[in-house]
Order: C-alpha cells, then structure tokens, then sequence
C-alpha cells in the first residue's frame, strides 16, 4: 500500500528550497544497498512544498531460496564467523528521505531520517541572497566599543570580557542575520544601551559564537600558544583554515573568522584578539589572496582587507632511512585598512555560526 507524504524543504536560514528531489529509502544493513520506497518522486516547488510517494512494503528483502533444514555449510560459516547471509531475515524499518539538489552550481546530497508528525526538512547549506554582501549597506553602522561584560560560565584564567571592543562576535553575526534574512540592518548610528533589546540580542550572540562551555574561547587561547612555524604551527593551521574558508566564499556563504593578533609571549589577554566576517575572497597573484572583511571596529567601510599569501611554514621530519625533511606551507596574514598601518595577523580559523532571526526594532 502506497503512502503520501507532503512536506516543506527550506535552507538553513529558512529560505524556501526550490527544484529539490525528495525519495524516500529504507536503511539496510551496511553491507547491503538501501531499499528505494519511491513510487513517485517529489520536486519541491518556489515555496519548498513537495509531495512524494512511497511504499513501506518494499523495505522486506526477498529471502533466498534454501534447503529446508537450514543453510548450505558454507553460509552457517558466514553467520558463525563473517557476515551474515544475504538474505536479510531481521529486516528493520529504517524509512530515511533523501534530498538532491543544485546549489551555485554544485551538486549535493542530504539525508535526515523519516518521522511522524514532521513535515517541515532544513538543508544544511545557508541560501545566500542575489546581493554581495557589502559592510557599508550590510554591516550594522556603529562601532564596536561595548564596555566589558561578564562570562556566563568559567574558565581557567578567565572571568569575564574585559576588552572595550567587546562583542565583535555578535555584531559579525547580526550582520550575517540580517544578510540571509534579507533585512536591512537597524538604522542605529550609535552603541545600543545595556538592557536594550538589541543589546541583548548582540550579547546572545556573542555567547553563540564562543560555542558550548566556552570551546572556542579556550581555541583562542591554544591558538595564541602555538609555535609560528612546523606541521602544528599557527600558520600550518591557519592554511588549513582558509581551505576551507575560501571554498564557502566562492559559495558566496559569508564567514566569521577568529583573527589571533596576539601571542601568549606578548599578553595573555584573550580579548586582544578580534572576530571579524569575510564575505568575498580573490587570487590577486599567485597564491596571494585579498579577503573582504565586515570589521566591527570600522563601520560602513567596504575596504577593510586580510591579505593572505602562502610561503614557507618550517619543515617536518620524514621517518626513513636515511631520515628526512620536508617543507611545511603555511599562511603569512596582514589586516589592512587605508590610512592606517598595516596589522600583522598571526593566525585565524573559523567561527561557528547558525542563523538565528534577527529582531525587529521599532
């Protein structure tokens, strides 16, 4: 019997998914292909809604015909010491959807399981509007200079922010809100009060960005002790970082990146290290990248820059005989900002980010 399921398929920052395939499987055991349940595919439509049919029947695996007393030799071998046979006797309902579409011309795949009473399926990929992103008109149009404000939960050596330019996080995130929503930012030219509700909304997410107990609070302060040079130095790690990074930008996705301006060897201040939003990256020579930045610190400029070029990082010890080294690649980074001197960087990685509705002021 062949049943209807009617749902809605959004992008993570709950934009309507459009041309997306939806079939529903049976997950079978891994040694197995999973069973296909679709009579009839769904196609999402502009809003996201799709209708798929499927059979629940079809998950049961047809047994194999055998001898009556039981399984040839071989196969009571397989079952006592490999894998069991191909006839799947325990057939579990696993029913999952699967959803395939094209994305900025990038195919992809998305599976989450098939449950009762949920209608409504989220893509992990962020839908990015038609307009580049651009601080002047994106990026919120007061400065970064929030007084100190205490941590919600402790850490080793922490207490609280106690950096004047404190919540370069929730701002960098406000500023992705309102882009994905498609919403112009508030028209605030200056520093929202404490207890406000915008305050409270850019405080909150702050907190999100420094992740579950404080994870990458502390990944700022491991970062500031790392060694510049070697497999596991900061530039090493930074290159890994902007991999991954720069395939989002060319996504057109935004990021929010944890720049590490200071060392341990020069403070031990946390809060001298800075989140900033990258919004576009270009190859102006070889291996030498510009990096658009949304910099909280400088509002309404669109030419706040990370100049990023690939050199020489150390080398690594090769095991062999003889033993051996090689070079290691790493990331040189300077900020730079017409009319001010440049800023050494000596590292960044990526900051978690989920979009979250931003509020509407009145």
């Amino acid at each position: 019997m062949t049943t209807e399921l009617q749902g809605r398929v959004l992008f993570a920052n709950n934009k309507p998914a459009a041309n997306v395939e939806v079939r529903v499987f049976d997950e079978d055991a891994p040694w197995r292909h999973d069973d296909d349940l679709t009579v009839t595919p769904g196609l999402s439509d502009r809003d996201g809604r799709f209708t798929v049919v499927y059979d629940p029947g079809r998950f049961l695996d047809d047994p194999e015909l055998a001898p009556s007393w039981g399984h040839t030799f071989l196969t009571r071998l397989r079952r006592l010491f490999g894998r069991p046979s191909e006839s799947d006797e325990v057939d579990l309902y696993l029913p999952y959807l699967e959803f395939r579409y094209t994305y900025l011309d990038k195919s992809y795949r998305h599976t989450t399981p098939l449950l009762p009473l949920v209608t409504e399926y989220r893509l992990p990929a962020l839908f990015s509007p038609l307009t580049q992103f651009r601080p002047s008109e994106h990026g919120l149009h007061f400065i970064n200079s929030f007084p100190g404000y205490p941590l919600p939960f402790k850490l080793p050596l922490v207490n609280d922010v106690s950096a004047y330019y404190g919540l370069c996080g929730g701002m960098s995130s406000a500023a992705c809100d309102y882009y994905y929503a498609e919403k112009s930012v508030p028209k605030l030219s200056q520093v929202p009060e404490r207890g406000t509700p915008f305050y409270k909304y850019l405080y909150n997410r702050q907190l999100d960005t420094f992740g579950a107990m404080g994870r990458y609070v502390l990944r700022f302060a491991e970062w500031m002790a790392l060694p510049a040079e070697g497999p596991q130095g900061i530039r090493a790690r930074t290159l890994k970082e902007f991999g991954v990074a720069r395939r989002r930008l060319d996504a057109h996705v935004p990021v929010i990146l944890g720049l590490i301006y200071v060392g341990f060897k020069d403070t031990a201040r946390l809060w001298e290290n800075h989140q900033v939003l990258a919004y576009a990256c270009t190859e102006t020579a070889l291996e030498v990248y510009e990096i658009a930045l949304y910099d909280p610190n400088y509002p309404n400029r669109d030419d706040v820059i990370l100049r990023a070029e690939k050199t020489a990082a150390g080398a690594r010890r090769v095991w062999g005989f003889p033993p051996r080294s090689e070079p290691v690649e790493g990331l040189t980074c300077v900020q730079q900002i017409p009319g001010r001197a440049d800023r050494p960087v000596h590292g960044f990685f990526i900051m978690p980010y989920i979009p979250s509705a931003p509020p509407e002021l009145e």
